[in-house]
């Protein structure tokens, strides 16, 4: 799991302390640009703000829709797409390695400025509105909102993950252009704390990792710094069981959610093999009996979703309502033992082999390690951590796992939520 050879600087406190990755990856066709900012929402406004402004930052000022904002990438040889999150913006580009410099210069003005045509704004804001009307009915996404109220507290900004109808539909196009140039978007998006990860033929561009790394820090510091994100408040988790109003479909969801520690904290290795015995592959304890055995699910998923700052084990099943109780009493069964008593050796071993090997997959393309290493960097990790944890994991023993399980995933953290077809016994 060896890593190209790379470089990492950081720009100064006084210029919004941005870490920059360059990775030298000969004979790559293109380089892949990833440059991830903060973003903030702590209400209906600032969530629509932030959505918007990440989907926005895809269009030069000039351009007057998408369409357009296309064709300027494609005339310079590349691509550019942005995925706005509950705690990040990801602007992501496929771009020819001596175009680099230029991409990242542009992006990072169109952050500064927040400025586009009323057109353009306009046409994003009808796309968005119809896109999240036609979402809106998906059980997940009710799902989703729950989950995430009862894992952080209400008011908490990563409970403002979900984007509803009703946050674009009074939106009026003026008064979106002012805001989006206004303090409240500088606050939902920005510079502060971001991450720019490049990853292509350097050589061929005629430069190396460390010459890159300087000129993009250079590019980075010419303007005035951005204002750094408020602090975040604590979580305020309600832990439980909380069953969705009955919602037409084939199956039931069900979503099973515990704090988790993030990548940096020694018990991150034990957690990840904890979730990966139990539903993070087709080998896994749940699948093997949820699956195989009995026949109730069509598989398990258990994986991290991991925050800048924070981290959650994730574990999702869809079965009938008829086959619910069993299956969540399977559920909480399985994570009891493995609480108590930790994985066999021979699920250990399996696991492992399984996680190790799938992070190494995960990174094998320089788009894929621009987008691992990207949200590893943003965390505040490097890129070395793939092997570090890799070789803290094949150390593990069963009795490092329950240990960690025990502080992570023990009942009294676990968030539980149920969406049914149908209102039936409780």
């Amino acid at each position: 799991m060896r890593i190209p050879d790379h470089h990492a600087r950081r720009t100064s406190a006084a210029s919004g302390s941005v870490d920059v990755v360059a990775v030298d990856w000969p004979g790559a066709p293109f380089a892949e640009l990833r440059l991830v900012l903060p973003s903030r929402r702590t209400d209906a406004r600032t969530t629509a703000l932030a959505h918007l402004t990440g989907r926005l930052l895809a269009l030069h000022p000039d351009d007057a829709d998408a369409g357009a904002a296309t064709e300027r990438m494609l005339r310079a040889g590349g691509r550019l797409g942005t995925t706005p999150l509950v705690d990040r913006v990801t602007v992501a580009a496929t771009v020819p390695a001596d175009g680099v410099v230029a991409t990242v210069a542009d992006v990072v003005d169109r952050v500064r400025r927040r400025t586009w045509r009323p057109e353009a704004v306009a046409g994003l804001l009808r796309a968005e509105l119809t896109l999240q009307q036609q979402v809106a009915g998906y059980r997940e996404v009710d799902v989703q909102a729950a989950v995430a109220r009862r894992r952080w507290g209400a008011e908490h900004p990563y409970a403002h993950g979900v984007l509803r109808p009703a946050m674009l539909a009074d939106l009026a196009v003026d008064d979106l252009v002012e805001d989006l140039a206004g303090p409240a978007a500088e606050q939902a998006v920005t510079l502060h704390g971001a991450t720019v990860l490049v990853v292509g033929d350097l050589g061929a561009a005629g430069t190396d990792p460390a010459d890159l790394a300087a000129r993009l820090v250079a590019v980075l510091e010419q303007a005035p710094p951005p204002r750094p994100l408020p602090p975040l408040p604590a979580a305020r988790p309600d832990p439980g069981h909380e069953r969705l109003p009955a919602s037409p479909g084939a199956t039931g969801l069900l979503r099973v959610v515990t704090p988790a520690p993030v990548r940096q904290d020694p018990d991150h290795p034990a957690a990840l093999a904890a979730g990966m015995v139990l539903g993070g592959y087709f080998g896994s304890r749940l699948n093997r009996e949820l699956r195989e055995r009995r026949g109730y699910v069509y598989g398990v998923s258990c994986g991290f979703e991991v925050l800048a700052d924070a981290a959650s084990l994730v574990l999702s099943l869809d079965c009938t309502d008829d086959r619910m109780d069993g299956v969540r009493s399977e559920v909480h069964a399985t994570l009891d033992d493995l609480v108590t008593h930790g994985p066999t050796p021979a699920e250990l071993a399996a696991a492992t082999a399984y996680s190790t090997n799938a992070a190494t997959v995960g990174i094998s393309s320089p788009a894929a390690l621009a987008s691992a290493g990207s949200a590893v960097v943003l965390g505040g990790d490097d890129l070395g951590m793939w092997e570090r944890h890799a070789a803290r994991a094949r150390a593990l023993t069963s009795a490092d796992v329950a240990a960690v399980a025990a502080r992570h995933l023990r009942a009294e953290v676990r968030v539980e939520v149920v969406s049914p077809t149908s209102d039936g016994d409780r």
